[in-house]
């Protein structure tokens, strides 16, 4: 099976559509978190990600702030907040809110675990290149574990295991102006990392 993995849409519309061949073809898309903040398309972004019955999705920080909003956020995500809190329709948030903060599936007899941020913290912890939990993904009793929420691409592979961040598609920090994604495919383990401007 073909995997697509996405993460950190953020209500950035163009950039979610310029994966929209991508997402209709997939066997299945894994959504990793933080559909809202920062941009304003969030009824365009979720009511495009709801429409789609091959996605699974979970909840990102940005979008658990619309009910936690902590007093120390920054302008840009604040503001980002504010908006989506605004604008977004009932039945969007009420969608958003029944998201789960980590998802564990099974994919032709592979155990996968979706995060936003890691296994110790679905959230808020950042797993880039320097963390010491890094070393530890590949330790952890799944095939697969794939996370976001740093908005940079990275994997690790070792005996026939996987962990990998697909980057974000909406506000990528290792590149601009292109919408980054995952290709997984469960039969070979190959990867192909994508991305796509907009």
């Amino acid at each position: 099976m073909k995997i697509l993995i996405l993460s950190d849409i953020h209500a950035n519309f163009k950039a979610l559509n310029s994966l929209d061949y991508e997402i209709s073809h997939a066997e299945r898309v894994l959504f990793l978190g933080d559909i809202i903040g920062y941009y304003e398309e969030v009824n365009e972004v979720v009511d495009y990600i709801r429409s789609k019955n091959n996605v699974i999705s979970i909840r990102g920080n940005h979008d658990n702030y619309l009910w936690d909003t902590p007093n120390n956020l920054n302008d840009a995500v604040d503001k980002g907040i504010q908006y989506a809190k605004k604008h977004l329709t009932e039945s969007n948030k009420q969608w958003i809110q029944n998201l789960p903060f980590y998802r564990i599936i099974d994919c032709n007899g592979l155990s996968i675990l979706m995060v936003h941020g890691s296994p110790w913290d679905y959230s808020n912890e950042y797993l880039y290149p320097d963390n010491p939990n890094i070393l530890k993904l590949l330790n952890l009793d799944y095939d697969a574990i794939f996370f976001g929420h740093t908005h940079r691409p990275l994997l690790l592979t070792r005996n026939g295991k996987i962990a990998a961040n697909p980057g974000s598609v909406g506000q990528s920090r290792h590149t601009k102006q292109y919408a980054c994604a995952l290709w997984w495919n469960t039969e070979t383990q190959e990867t192909d990392f994508i991305s796509r401007p907009y």
